[in-house]
């Protein structure tokens, strides 16, 4: 890392291959993007590092052969390496990465809605498995744990909570754009880009509380 304080928030794939992105938040946005072999299923920044989970490709969610890969930011390029080979429990899937108590968590889940943490270099150590009523359609992406909870994120929904210690859902953000909405915690807050349907995109921040936006700046120029 070059000290500078960014955010990843997105992580997908263009059609010619996945692809990494990052957002600066003390100097604007800017973007930072970088190919990697796999499909990627999710991202976190954690610790001062950066992390994504890669499956190979067609199947991006099946649990043999995904990696985690490691980021790091020089000379304005994203650099990748792989970190280590991602062991998850049978009948379970990868549904993105979260940062706990600096340590990067793979959160996985079974058919039946089970919620599963894996501590990455900790061995088999797991989050206890929380049965909860998260509607996790694929098209959800795991924001990230904060305290107790998890941060739920919908492409065109809402932002939900999992307590993980209860398996209680509760909103956090109802319907926040009409457009796309991808997010990441920022610093204890929500950081989404967001775009609309007149084609521009922003970045906004929002209260992880009470769902309130607290600042926004424009994303078109990016």
């Amino acid at each position: 890392m070059d000290g500078t304080k960014w955010t990843m928030f997105n992580v997908g794939t263009d059609g010619n291959g996945s692809y990494v992105m990052g957002l600066t938040a003390n100097d604007g946005a800017r973007i930072y993007e970088t190919e990697v072999i796999g499909d990627v299923i999710g991202n976190v920044v954690c610790g001062g590092g950066v992390y994504a989970a890669v499956g190979i490709w067609g199947n991006p969610k099946k649990a043999m052969g995904a990696k985690l890969m490691e980021y790091s930011l020089a000379n304005s390029e994203i650099s990748g390496q792989v970190s280590e080979r991602l062991n998850l429990p049978a009948g379970s899937h990868v549904v993105n990465l979260a940062c706990w108590r600096g340590q990067v968590v793979t959160v996985a889940m079974r058919r039946n809605a089970t919620i599963i943490g894996v501590l990455t270099g900790q061995g088999e150590r797991r989050w206890r498995a929380v049965r909860s009523d998260l509607d996790y359609d694929g098209d959800d992406d795991v924001v990230g744990v904060r305290g107790s909870n998890l941060l739920t994120a919908s492409a065109y929904d809402d932002v939900r909570s999992l307590n993980l210690r209860t398996g209680g859902v509760h909103l956090v953000i109802p319907s926040p754009s009409p457009g796309d909405f991808q997010a990441a915690l920022d610093r204890g807050r929500l950081i989404a880009w967001v775009g609309d349907d007149d084609g521009h995109s922003y970045v906004r921040w929002y209260d992880v509380k009470d769902g309130q936006m607290l600042e926004e700046i424009s994303a078109d120029r990016v």
